[in-house]
């Protein structure tokens, strides 16, 4: 039995995932006496279904990897997570509602102290976006993902995930820095049981990618009494440029009018305008190496 199951969305990612699914894997992943891992890839209706061969020479051979492709049809993968979740073996369960985004070394040593210093945490990260700015910019000044294999490549991650904070920036979700109120965290912790007590993903959420569900989550992880809201300092996801429609430019199709419909349907489905919880984390962890410098980008970004 795995100790942890993370759960990782993804819609036709087949150049970020294998990243991704490496980022969350020892020897990646620092620290001893690491819990068990099982990864547990959500495929929301691929144009190509996603194979596990993607991850062939990523990961070794033996790698806890399953793959569950999911048909067409639904641009929210929602239900998806909770099906996924509902077949999870381990009494932990990770998500990451966007499998774009990499993570740094220390998150599941960090994870995993957590859940022996408290009854109930929620653990949580923060985010940020590859490039020189963030991501709704850096696309409509040329960046993209050439550009941003290029500027991966000669930051030799794989040595050092630390350096992913010397190629980024804050996400606007993070704009407050690391002791600021978050609008989300695209890699948080919980114990299952804690994920059911709150529902899971809200399935009302049909917008696509999800809309708001995952800030709706978020928020409500963060306001719930029975919950020890954790946050990890120096830990964060970097997003890679896919083509997202919330992170990234795309040409012909307004981002501020896809933006107001989550907007929308979350004022429509709970009767109020969204708005980040007030409630403070319970801050876990350090600040090795780079990400002491990163935070001072929080002022640029905000």
């Amino acid at each position: 039995m795995p100790d942890l199951s993370l759960i990782i969305v993804a819609y036709n990612m087949e150049r970020e995932l294998p990243r991704t699914v490496y980022s969350a894997l020892p020897p990646y992943q620092i620290g001893e006496d690491l819990p068990e891992i099982e990864i547990i890839v959500v495929d929301n209706g691929s144009d190509v279904p996603i194979s596990k061969a993607i991850f062939e020479g990523v990961v070794s051979d033996g790698a806890p990897i399953t793959v569950t492709n999911y048909p067409r049809g639904n641009p929210s993968p929602v239900a998806a997570i909770n099906q996924s979740v509902a077949r999870c073996q381990s009494e932990w369960i990770g998500i990451m509602i966007d499998g774009a985004r990499m993570l740094s070394p220390g998150i599941l040593k960090w994870t995993q102290l957590a859940a022996r210093m408290f009854d109930n945490p929620f653990v949580h990260t923060l985010a940020a976006h590859l490039g020189s700015d963030i991501q709704q910019v850096s696309t409509r000044d040329g960046y993209n993902q050439q550009v941003e294999d290029e500027l991966l490549s000669q930051s030799e991650w794989q040595k050092d995930g630390y350096r992913l904070f010397g190629s980024s920036v804050p996400a606007p979700s993070s704009c407050n820095g690391w002791f600021g109120l978050l609008a989300e965290s695209n890699g948080f912790f919980m114990k299952k049981t804690a994920y059911d007590m709150l529902g899971g993903f809200d399935e009302k959420f049909s917008a696509a990618g999800g809309g708001l569900a995952n800030l709706d989550f978020f928020k409500r992880a963060m306001d719930a009494e029975f919950l020890q809201p954790v946050r990890l300092l120096g830990e964060a996801t970097f997003h890679q440029v896919h083509g997202g429609i919330t992170t990234n430019h795309v040409p012909g199709i307004p981002r501020d009018e896809w933006v107001s419909t989550f907007f929308k349907e979350y004022a429509e489905l709970r009767n109020q305008k969204w708005q980040k919880s007030d409630k403070q984390s319970i801050f876990l962890g350090g600040m090795p190496g780079l990400s002491a410098d990163f935070n001072k980008r929080f002022e640029h970004i905000s």
